[in-house]
C-alpha cells in the first residue's frame, strides 16, 4: 500500500550511526603504539643465540603480546 498524503504514518527510520568515525591520525598513532611492544619482542628474538631454544608461546606470555600476531610477525607474514 502506498500512501501519499499527510495522514500516512511516518516510516520508521534507522537510528543514526552512533559509532565514532575512524580518525586516520589517531588510527596510525594507535597502530604505531600497539606495534611497538611486538617490535621489541622481535628484536629480542633476533638477538638470541642460534641454538637457543624458545617457544613463541612462552615469549608472548613473558612480554604480554598476542601469540598469533607475534607468530605472524616472526614468520614475516604480511596482512592484506
Amino acid at each position: 500500500v502506498t500512501c501519499t498524503d499527510s495522514s500516512c504514518p511516518e516510516t520508521p527510520r534507522a537510528p543514526p550511526n552512533t559509532k565514532p568515525r575512524l580518525n586516520t591520525t589517531t588510527s596510525t598513532d594507535y597502530n604505531a603504539t600497539a606495534m611497538a611492544p611486538i617490535n621489541n619482542v622481535i628484536k629480542d628474538l633476533k638477538s638470541r643465540d642460534l641454538g637457543e631454544h624458545f617457544t613463541l608461546r612462552e615469549v608472548a606470555k613473558k612480554y604480554k603480546v598476542n601469540r598469533l600476531t607475534l607468530g605472524r610477525r616472526w614468520r614475516g607474514v604480511i596482512a592484506f
